[in-house]
């Protein structure tokens, strides 16, 4: 699954788009100057202009080392196919991550890019303290239900889970209440009660009260 995230405008550069080989973070290789914080690639290695700029500042190098540590984590819990299918969604991330380079705010976006991504991990695979599951039930159909665990991740997401479907959320606002929003799931949370909306409002997807079950 993708989750969709609004990047700072971003206008078109020139660029040679150069990579280094892909590890967990950003490569496989280990290393860099002495001293610094060093993020998960080799610094002394042939780089994207991306990956350059995470080595000059050392908030992007730990965030790259701190996604290294989050990515394997998770892939210790899993499967060999479902560590390949963790691996192949890292090198689209990846993809996503270098788009960055076309933002006017370069840095701003790349470090955005990668606190979304730890904190989706980290909600995904259960890493850090959670709240719930809830079970909340919804007035839209008979037995239309929605399960939703939250997580102390930055920023905070939510794991909703509606048949199926499983989306992975995260708070956009806390004033009367909190919103999480993730692709096309909206969930309002306001105590016992929750306002869901699961589908996009174009396609005629109600929004649902739905409220905890005792």
């Amino acid at each position: 699954m993708t989750i969709s995230v609004i990047w700072p405008h971003a206008r078109n550069r020139t660029d040679p788009r150069r990579r280094a080989p892909i590890g967990l973070g950003g490569a496989l290789l280990l290393g860099g100057c002495v001293g610094a914080p060093q993020p998960s690639f080799d610094c002394r290695q042939p780089l994207g202009s991306v990956e350059a700029l995470i080595c000059q500042q050392e908030d992007l190098a730990l965030l790259d080392r701190q996604l290294e540590q989050t990515l394997h984590s998770a892939l210790q819990r899993l499967t060999p196919p479902q560590q390949q299918h963790l691996r192949s969604g890292q090198r689209d991330w990846l993809q996503q991550r270098d788009d960055c380079w076309n933002s006017d705010m370069q840095a701003t976006c790349i470090a955005a890019s990668y606190r979304y991504r730890i904190a989706e991990l980290q909600a995904r695979y259960a890493l850090v303290h959670t709240s719930g599951p809830f079970h909340y039930r919804c007035d839209h159909t008979d037995g239309d239900r929605v399960t939703a665990t939250f997580y102390a991740t930055d920023p905070a997401s939510a794991v909703a889970t509606r048949g199926d479907d499983t989306q992975v959320l995260f708070l956009q606002s806390g004033d009367h209440g909190a919103q999480y929003q993730g692709g096309y799931v909206s969930l309002w949370v306001h105590g016992d009660e929750a306002l869901i909306r699961w589908g996009p409002q174009a396609y005629g997807n109600p929004e649902m009260r739905c409220r905890i079950d005792p």
